[in-house]
């Protein structure tokens, strides 16, 4: 995240505005690939941004926004482990598939 040292105004703290132009100005944002990045990279360096900035910004619809913010959120989310009685053991593995190519035959 990008702090006030970094592109202070003149008291001496960043305003909203002149940080959201910084992040814009920036290679992170410049090299992200879709909307979902550039999304990401707003809101991870300007924490105080508005929807209706972003929006605007970008140049996308609250809908999208919104549609891009689940899929972001679906993302995060860790996938699920399976858990270990779902595994078959060797032996069960061989008799299913003993069952398997014997009803196949006959």
């Amino acid at each position: 995240m990008y702090s006030n040292d970094t592109y202070p105004n003149y008291e001496g703290t960043i305003s909203n505005e002149g940080l959201i132009k910084f992040v814009l100005k920036s290679a992170e944002f410049r090299n992200c690939e879709g909307k979902r990045e550039q999304i990401q990279v707003l809101r991870k360096n300007v924490p105080r941004i508005r929807i209706e900035q972003i929006c605007k910004i970008l140049g996308i619809s609250s809908k999208t926004f919104y549609r891009i913010k689940r899929i972001i959120e679906f993302d995060s989310l860790s996938p699920t482990k399976p858990s270990n009685s779902a595994n078959l053991t060797f032996e069960d593995e061989r008799l299913l598939l003993e069952f398997i190519y014997n009803s196949q035959v006959s």
